[in-house]
């Protein structure tokens, strides 16, 4: 049985496996700092917070490059040719 399964533990706390991610952080006999539990706590929450940031980023992107798709195959049949080839046209 896990921090998670325990008797008395809320489905929101095993949604977020809240006994999981306090296990991470060290108990107070074995921390090398007395800040070790805020260093911890604020790298965690960075950490989660880029990865909402890179994903948002790349779901933006892919939902933008496919909103622009039909727009350029559209008109590519009349732009096409106005478009230069060289650098000196």
């Amino acid at each position: 049985m896990t921090a998670d399964d325990a008797p008395g533990s809320t489905a929101y706390e095993r949604y977020l496996r809240i006994g999981e991610l306090l296990s991470l952080q060290r108990d107070v006999e074995v921390r090398v700092d007395a800040d070790e539990m805020i260093f911890i706590g604020v790298q965690q929450s960075s950490e989660l917070w880029l990865k909402l940031v890179a994903h948002d980023t790349g779901s933006r992107r892919t939902r933008h490059a496919r909103a622009r798709l039909p727009r350029r195959s559209a008109c590519w049949p009349e732009c096409a040719p106005t478009w230069p080839t060289s650098p000196g046209n």
